[in-house]
């Protein structure tokens, strides 16, 4: 196997965000760095294993995406939460 052909191999679409720069609409399409604004009426925030709230990190709709990973095409939207003890 040649270098190309490991390129081609490990080649994969990929996504790029522009972060900033306009007004949110606060639609459920929208994704959001640094806060969450969706989540269902009996969910509230997770807790690390000390019991403490955790931070939000990124709520991202991947139903609005033109890409989404064969492994959460059924996940309408991701939600990452990080832990205070991390920072």
């Amino acid at each position: 196997m040649d270098i190309p052909e490991i390129r081609q191999l490990l080649l994969k679409p990929a996504l790029i965000f522009t972060i900033g720069g306009f007004r949110p609409q606060y639609t459920m399409e929208e994704p959001w760095i640094g806060a969450v604004h969706y989540c269902r009426e009996d969910e509230g925030l997770p807790t690390d294993p000390e019991g403490l709230p955790m931070l939000p990190l990124l709520q991202l709709p991947l139903y609005s995406l033109p890409l989404v990973p064969a492994p959460l095409k059924g996940t309408q939207l991701l939600t990452v939460f990080f832990s205070r003890n991390y920072m």
